[in-house]
């Protein structure tokens, strides 16, 4: 990542892995305080905006108590990494999944784990789909709400069965 507006994970995601992951290193942001977020690519509709779900976890170590970040019907999911700094010792981790992406007769979810600075430490876990209609899942697209993605390495990982 380079100061682009989105990672585009398409190469890679189809049939060969019935699991695949992907690992995020040391993503910020080039606007302090901004949030990382994702939409799904369903059906061949090219990062759908429109019927998220999600649920979003976080505890920061500056405080008590989880930060809850809901929504029934939004246009992407909101609050992955939610306030990341813009310095590079700011910079957040995380742990993506799905799963069966060319399923074409189910909705399709993505969940996580991170955990970045800002500058307090703050710990995620989070989940979120697309509910709009079904169709095979070819890509997942990471934005922050505003500016452009600063740096970061974004790796995709198929995982086969046991």
């Amino acid at each position: 990542v380079d100061d682009d507006a989105t990672v585009n994970m398409e190469t890679g995601i189809g049939s060969t892995y019935d699991h695949y992951m992907i690992m995020v290193k040391s993503v910020v942001g080039v606007t302090d305080g901004q949030d990382l977020d994702i939409r799904l690519e369903v059906g061949g509709d090219v990062y759908l905006e429109a019927d998220y779900r999600y649920r979003v976890l976080t505890h920061s170590s500056a405080g008590s108590g989880f930060n809850d970040n809901v929504s029934d019907s939004d246009d992407k999911i909101r609050y992955v990494m939610a306030g990341l700094g813009a310095n590079a010792s700011e910079g957040g981790d995380g742990v993506f999944w799905f799963n069966d992406p060319t399923n074409a007769s189910k909705f399709h979810m993505i969940h996580w784990n991170a955990v970045y600075t800002a500058p307090a430490i703050f710990s995620v876990i989070g989940a979120g789909g697309y509910t709009g209609g079904t169709g095979a899942l070819t890509g997942v697209q990471f934005l922050m709400n505003s500016g452009n993605l600063e740096s970061g390495t974004f790796t995709l990982y198929g995982l086969s069965k046991g």
